[in-house]
């Protein structure tokens, strides 16, 4: 399982994998994903998320390469009971995420989170965590068979 692991969580520029804690492990056994992710769209379930409360609602979203530094967006995404609520602040050299899953107003940590070539697991309190330079367009929460993708959220 720790091989498994390992080879899900994206480890940026590290050069040597290191073994991962006793606590990760745990997490990640959680998500139901210990035999492994396939990207093979027949062997997964897919189900469209949508975005039902975005505080730029009203902002016009134009090129993000503008936005001021400290700038704050906090986004709801919903699909068949799941929610992911993301904040994102503009920095200077990108932006800085949080999110986290819940399920009936629980947070639940069985999902894996993709973000564009980066898999995330939940860190403590079932929160995620990630920089990037430029914002993601596709969200999508894999557990066990199944799925949820949030499509084309404008930025």
């Amino acid at each position: 399982m720790e091989l498994a692991l390992m080879r899900m969580i994206s480890l940026g520029n590290e050069t040597e994998l290191e073994r991962p804690s006793a606590e990760a492990v745990e997490r990640f056994a959680a998500t139901g994903l210990a035999g492994g992710v396939t990207d093979d769209a027949t062997d997964r379930r897919r189900v469209r998320g949508r975005l039902p409360f975005d505080s730029w609602e009203t902002r016009s979203v134009a090129n993000t390469r503008d936005l001021p530094e400290g700038l704050v967006r906090r986004m709801c995404l919903t699909a068949k009971g799941v929610t992911l609520e993301v904040v994102a602040e503009r920095l200077r050299e990108g932006w800085d995420f949080v999110a986290r899953v819940y399920r009936a107003d629980k947070p639940v940590a069985r999902f894996l989170l993709k973000v564009g070539a980066k898999r995330l697991l939940p860190q403590a309190g079932g929160f995620y965590h990630w920089t990037s330079k430029a914002a993601p367009k596709r969200l999508v929460l894999v557990s066990g068979q199944t799925d949820v993708e949030f499509n084309d959220v404008a930025w």
